[in-house]
């Protein structure tokens, strides 16, 4: 079983329901499980005592967007200039989640080529 949860900031309430009840349902099934929990807190962040393993992830390193931007972007008129690419990459190493949302816009861009 795959449990994805994202942006983890909880209230107390569902902080407590998730301790005490959702984790321990979750260690009591014979299946594997893999809770990956996506907390851009502090490294000791209270999320961390209800994992049995933890694997922290760094940022993503700026230049692996940027050569993706400028690839995908090859054929965009006027042309992605560097400085734009080093912009966008920066952003999207900061929030990995605008990477589709350029995916999306640059989608809709090829499609109105083709209608032309």
């Amino acid at each position: 079983m795959l449990v994805l949860l994202a942006e983890f900031c909880p209230d107390a309430a569902f902080r407590d329901w998730l301790s005490k009840e959702f984790v321990p349902t979750l260690h009591s099934l014979k299946e594997p499980v893999v809770f990956v929990l996506f907390d851009e807190g502090a490294p000791d962040s209270a999320a961390l005592t209800l994992a049995d393993t933890a694997i922290p992830l760094d940022r993503i390193d700026p230049r692996l967007p940027e050569q993706k931007l400028k690839e995908m972007c090859a054929d965009v008129i006027p042309p992605l200039t560097d400085r734009e690419a080093q912009i966008y990459a920066a952003a999207i190493a900061s929030d990995p989640g605008l990477m589709s949302n350029l995916v999306r816009i640059l989608q809709l861009q090829t499609a109105a080529k083709v209608t032309d």
